[in-house]
């Protein structure tokens, strides 16, 4: 459990009422996903997977509390996996990690210091990862469905490959123009 907060940013306050001329636009319906995959999101523009998931928060082996947890994979960043929960209705703790961790972490033990990963199972919710976030604020384990994950994994793959990340990456003339260089 953590004994502090974890590391937090702030998030836009929930329920932030609309402008007055937006509220009054008759709002329309978003095209519809052609392949509905709760709770994994295909962004195909942004090249973004993100899933909602319910994680559980463990100590000394029981399941002490649910956690709402945002899991991102954004091609703009083909290495990367993000991970944000709510500290509170403000805050939202974020931590960054390699895909790869993640694939590693489905199959056995993987990571060191900061965030570890490992296979394991939960009489009540079957196969999990147990995730270990370490930092000078604090200390949490959590386990998610390892089928939740492997799915986001997944879609990750069909957005980036694995080992084309490097190709997924903005050239040399696309960050010159990009950066006006």
């Amino acid at each position: 459990m953590p004994r502090e907060p974890l590391p937090s940013g702030t998030a836009a306050p929930h329920g932030a009422a609309l402008p007055p001329d937006l509220a009054d636009r008759p709002r329309e319906r978003p095209p519809a996903d052609p392949e509905p995959t709760p709770p994994a999101v295909r962004h195909p523009l942004s090249g973004q997977v993100e899933s909602l998931l319910t994680l559980h928060m463990v100590f000394d082996g029981d399941r002490v509390a649910e956690v709402p947890t945002r899991f991102r994979y954004d091609a703009a960043e083909p290495f990367a996996v993000r991970l944000a929960f709510h500290a509170d209705e403000y805050d939202e703790a974020e931590w960054v990690f390699a895909r790869e961790l993640l694939a590693d972490g489905l199959r056995g033990p993987s990571g060191e210091g900061d965030i570890r990963l490992w296979p394991s199972h939960c009489p009540e919710h079957g196969a999990v990862v147990t995730i270990a976030l370490e930092s000078p604020h604090g200390s949490a384990v959590l386990e998610a469905v390892t089928a939740d994950l492997r799915q986001l994994l997944e879609r990750s793959y069909a957005v980036v490959p694995p080992g084309s990340e490097v190709s997924a990456l903005p050239s040399d003339e696309e960050l010159a123009r990009l950066t006006g260089g």
